[in-house]
């Protein structure tokens, strides 16, 4: 389950930030996004019915926005619990922390091969 982490900063990584911060920083880099805003405008009007009103589109345009968005977060959440059950499967020890790094490394490799093909 995800839960606030009690381990020691490690030297170097700076304090440890609360988790209301970490949500208010990530809130302050997206909500200005103007590319979440254009995807909005260019993609979501091709669903509304074309005789709509321009209120009953409005309701639409608010109703489509909302659906990306609570799909969004469910995606992410499953993102979330997965990492979450990644990380304790690996573990947090100096061991799991090196298996990690070379499963990362592997798949960054084999990506750059995909690609230079």
């Amino acid at each position: 389950m995800l839960r606030r982490s009690t381990e020691v900063p490690e030297e170097g990584r700076g304090p440890a930030r609360s988790l209301r911060r970490v949500f208010l920083d990530g809130v302050l880099v997206n909500v200005p996004n103007p590319k979440v805003v254009l995807f909005f405008l260019a993609f979501l009007p091709q669903f509304v019915p074309s005789g709509a009103s321009p209120t009953r589109a409005r309701v639409w345009m608010v109703g489509l926005g909302a659906s990306v968005s609570a799909i969004g977060l469910l995606v992410g959440l499953g993102y979330t619990f997965a990492a979450d059950a990644a990380r304790h499967l690996v573990g947090g020890g100096r061991p799991g922390r090196d298996l990690a790094g070379y499963l990362v490394g592997g798949v960054y490799l084999a990506l750059g091969l995909l690609v230079a093909r």
